[in-house]
């Protein structure tokens, strides 16, 4: 199954702010933050002159964010997930309810075919999840009392180079200008966040996870995950950074009470294609049979086409169900949202066409996810 996501290629796509990066892709950024006015009277102390004074961890000559070092002279902590893994068990106990009731209706060949595909399109650099950690003082990853996590898709710089699957650390990347606002800061925040003996928390908090092509809504969503123990100096961007400053290099999130989960809603899983494997224009051996109880037959939306009237979404397998071949092998077990957006959850029913119309398009299905990232650089306003 295809599970190609994130944003297309760098071009033609234009953001808030005012630099133009490569590819023709306009980030946000180019605004004055704290402390960008550059100071008067020679020699004056101020973000943005060049040379790196007191308190400041870089100084790149700008007083931009999406280039490495933002609007204060902070570094950029960025990081882009190398692996996303959907679980069929229980979430932890931490998350905002455990019963992962997306993640339970797969059959494990499904989940492992879902999974395979994911790695493969973050290996091909197709898929690019991205976190920024705001507002963060120990670049060393061990203790913070207060920060936020961004969350943000993305696509390859071109400016880098030629991409090396699965990817370098400190590699380049351009956030969609759909997901970070006028001053260059992601829209879709995980708050409040901590850091705690190199153990990263954040959440409860509603994001965007851009995967299966579309964008899917994540209520609720909540993150654990151990930030590495060693630390090294980044690769520019920045051009330089304060002396002796380094920076943890990845985050590991794919271990029992790790990861990231959230109520997934039915309104998004709604617009997310299904896939052809499950459908009448694919193998036989994975097409979805109405002939089986439990299980409902569907319609390929065609490559890169969204759902529409006459062809199925993943929400509507979900509910259907799923079976193939003549013995009726289960794929997909028909499940209900668990969570409700304002009291208990609305039942959904495969109308015509088999196809699922949410009465509350925020009631959701609860999900947990896994997963690793690495050290990453945003490149928006790198000249």
């Amino acid at each position: 199954m295809s599970a190609a996501g994130g944003m297309t290629g760098a071009g033609g796509t234009t953001g808030a702010g005012g630099m133009t990066g490569a590819g023709g892709m306009t980030g946000a950024g180019g605004m004055t933050g704290a402390g960008g006015m550059t100071g008067t009277g020679g020699g004056q102390a101020a973000c943005g002159n060049g040379a790196i004074d007191a308190s400041e961890q870089c100084d790149d000559g700008n007083v931009s964010n999406l280039d490495g070092c933002d609007s204060s002279c902070q570094y950029e902590d960025v990081q882009r997930l190398t692996k996303l893994e959907v679980r069929r068990d229980a979430a932890p106990a931490w998350c905002s309810t455990t019963s992962n009731q997306f993640g339970s209706a797969l059959s494990q060949n499904v989940a492992d075919s879902f999974n395979s595909d994911l790695d493969a399109d973050l290996d091909a650099g197709n898929l690019n999840l991205l976190m920024q950690l705001l507002s963060l003082d120990d670049l060393t990853g061990v203790s913070d009392g207060s920060l936020q996590v961004g969350v943000m898709d993305g696509a390859l710089d071109p400016q880098k180079g030629a991409w090396v699957p699965p990817g370098a650390i400190d590699w380049w990347f351009l956030a969609n200008p759909a997901g970070i606002d006028a001053n260059g800061k992601p829209v879709h925040q995980m708050s409040p966040g901590a850091l705690a003996s190199n153990v990263l928390t954040a959440g409860p908090s509603n994001i965007t996870l851009f995967l299966l092509a579309t964008a899917l809504e994540m209520h609720d969503a909540s993150i654990r995950a151990v930030t590495s123990a060693g630390t090294s100096v980044p690769a520019p961007p920045p051009p330089a950074l304060a002396a002796g400053l380094t920076v943890f290099e990845s985050l590991t999130a794919n271990q029992a009470d790790q990861g990231l989960c959230g109520k997934l809603t039915v309104g998004s899983l709604a617009q997310v294609p299904i896939a052809q494997d499950l459908t009448t224009s694919g193998p036989a051996t994975s097409e979805c049979r109405s002939q089986c109880s439990n299980s409902k037959s569907y319609t390929y939306c065609g490559l890169g086409q969204p759902v529409g009237p006459n062809c199925n979404s993943l929400l509507d397998v979900i509910v259907g169900g799923c079976k193939s071949t003549l013995l009726c092998i289960t794929l997909i077990t028909p499940k209900q949202p668990d969570i409700g957006a304002n009291g208990p959850p609305q039942p959904l029913t495969n109308g015509a066409n088999n196809k699922v119309t949410p009465t509350e398009p925020n009631d959701a299905y609860s999900s947990y996810f896994r997963f690793v990232s690495q050290r990453a650089h945003l490149t928006n306003d790198v000249p």
